[in-house]
């Protein structure tokens, strides 16, 4: 879901319930193939000359009532 940025129109929020891993883990081994960043995560993207980089500004696994800790 990508929904506008209530607090910068400049930018977007976007909701993913996709999984956490790139292609070369995919394309390595089904090892691989885990969530690497928790149940929730905020990530930081810049774009680049070799395309997008991501860096985790937040990541964390929701407790049993689906709380943060």
């Amino acid at each position: 879901m990508v929904y506008p940025n209530p607090l910068n129109p400049n930018r977007y929020i976007v909701v993913n319930s996709g999984h956490t891993f790139h292609e070369t883990e995919f394309k390595a081994s089904n090892a691989n193939l885990f969530p690497k960043l928790g149940d929730i995560a905020v990530l930081k993207f810049a774009a680049g000359r070799d395309g997008f980089s991501q860096e985790p500004v937040f990541a964390e696994i929701f407790n049993q009532r689906w709380q943060l800790p």
